[in-house]
């Protein structure tokens, strides 16, 4: 057998070769590395940064309950705790969930409402009526802490809302902020379809067990949107009124009839009073009735209800138009998308 024996230079050359060899493969490791990190996260940068406290708010939103928590107790009701009676104590909520309570992802209109502003079929927060601290608190609770922010919450279904509008406000809140990331989450939420109602009856009727409702927001607050127009008529909403009882005619009895300074009426957005035109049906109403006003009704919260009424010539409020309560109402489950932009 014939055996080979190395000098001392051949064996510095296989050194070197192997060396070199791994080095290549080292080299080649870190930059598919690179370039796979690059492709799995779309971010460099200060957006890097951005993303994962973004995904981690709107899976926050749209997966969890929320909770509060004080010396009196604790819970998942944030929503009655944010503003109670106007006593703002946005401190005893913890964290901002807007899952119901009840049911496997699905949203609760209630908590919704209660921190974003709802523009007729669509949601948006914050909005120029937001203050410092509710804000601030906000920012805490959803886990955005310094970092600015936009969240709007649509239908998938295009037909429920103004695309055009809730498309036109994204723009303006973001706008070419820079470094800004997005972040997309999909749900849904049972909701009240309503029917069709005359304007002449009692709009809706709000009963005992969610009187919770006024108290802990100081105030109720309701939008009405798509409403009907007869053609070749004047369209008005003359008159707003409140009470706690009705006759056999479905009229409330006892009345007060509200003067423009003792509520707020928005017509798409913009500060109105009253009478109220409506001239297109994508007018988009919203009241808000604070509860000093509604303290003027004696032993209102001993009562079985509370009613509220819009006295609207040549109109009437249809499906998909939106209140909260409806004696005609059946239960609607559509789907949403939660959107969060950061920067």
């Amino acid at each position: 057998m014939r055996s080979f024996h190395l000098t001392e230079d051949e064996k510095a050359n296989i050194s070197m070769d192997f060396l070199t060899a791994v080095a290549v493969i080292v080299i080649a490791f870190i930059f598919a590395v690179s370039v796979l990190s690059s492709i799995i996260t779309p971010y460099s940068g200060y957006s890097k940064e951005l993303y994962p406290t973004a995904d981690r708010a709107v899976t926050l939103l749209v997966e969890d309950k929320g909770y509060w928590e004080c010396d009196d107790g604790e819970g998942t009701d944030w929503e009655f705790k944010w503003n109670y009676s106007g006593n703002y104590n946005y401190s005893n909520v913890t964290k901002i969930g807007l899952l119901d309570s009840n049911e496997k992802n699905t949203l609760d209109p209630g908590k919704i409402n209660t921190i974003m502003e709802n523009q007729g079929s669509w949601w948006e927060y914050p909005v120029s009526s937001s203050s410092g601290p509710e804000l601030d608190n906000a920012s805490r609770a959803m886990g955005l802490g310094r970092y600015n922010f936009y969240i709007q919450i649509r239908p998938l279904n295009e037909s429920k809302y103004n695309v055009s509008a809730a498309n036109q406000r994204a723009t303006e809140m973001v706008g070419d902020k820079g470094d800004v990331v997005s972040v997309v989450r999909y749900s849904r939420m049972n909701q009240l379809d309503y029917g069709t109602m005359s304007l002449e009856k009692p709009l809706f009727g709000l009963d005992n067990n969610n009187f919770s409702y006024i108290l802990s927001n100081g105030g109720i607050e309701f939008t009405v949107a798509n409403l009907s127009i007869i053609p070749d008529h004047s369209q008005t909403i003359s008159d707003i009124s409140i009470g706690i009882g009705l006759n056999h005619e479905s009229e409330i009895t006892h009345s007060h009839d509200l003067q423009n300074d003792v509520f707020e009426i928005y017509k798409n957005g913009n500060l109105t009073t009253l009478p109220v035109s409506v001239s297109e049906v994508s007018d988009i109403i919203k009241i808000n009735i604070p509860i000093n006003t509604i303290n003027n009704i004696d032993n209102w919260e001993s009562a079985d209800l509370f009613y509220v009424q819009l006295n609207g010539d040549n109109l009437m409020a249809s499906q998909p138009g939106i209140t909260f309560f409806s004696s005609n109402s059946t239960i609607e489950e559509f789907s949403l998308k939660t959107t969060i932009w950061v920067w």
